[in-house]
């Protein structure tokens, strides 16, 4: 898969944990207390985890999982202030309310020509498939279409050759 390819389902796979994550926790306050287990106003990685199990999305995979953590921790120090959850919800919220970025808008398409130009192809491969059985079993094609071969009765007399 191309690079751009992958670039697109990453983006498309983030903004579908962005909209679960959204629809599970509509407000803030609602995130904030869910994620902060042990009420320190502080949230760790593990409370991060634990909190989108809790909310039904332990389907979000490890990898998305760090990738939304590290943006959100923005001044690494392994734990998430309320600021910096607010901001990063924020963000969760804007992208869900996006329809597409250029940029995946344009992967997107990329992907797309792909797979259509795959589709092609193999719709062609079917037609020369088709060709080649019919030929091999005996009959006429012309212009892509299967005939059955037609004997040809010419009916030609030799009263009728003479004229």
């Amino acid at each position: 898969q191309s690079t751009e390819g992958k670039l697109a389902e990453r983006l498309e796979d983030e903004l579908a944990v962005t909209k679960a994550v959204i629809e599970k926790w509509d407000l803030l306050s609602t995130a904030w207390k869910v994620l902060d287990e042990n009420g320190d106003n502080r949230i760790s990685f593990e409370e991060f985890n634990n909190g989108l199990d809790r909310s039904g999305l332990e389907w979000v995979e490890p990898a998305m999982r760090k990738q939304m953590w590290n943006r959100a921790d923005v001044n690494g120090d392994n734990k998430l202030a309320y600021s910096e959850l607010r901001s990063t919800f924020n963000k969760w919220v804007e992208t869900r309310d996006q329809k597409h970025s250029p940029t995946m808008k344009k992967a997107k398409d990329n992907r797309l020509s792909q797979q259509r130009v795959k589709a092609k192809r193999e719709e062609e491969a079917q037609k020369l498939r088709k060709i080649r059985d019919a030929l091999d079993a005996g009959k006429v094609v012309q212009d892509g279409e299967v005939y059955d071969p037609v004997p040809l009765d010419i009916g030609i007399t030799a009263d009728r050759a003479k004229e």
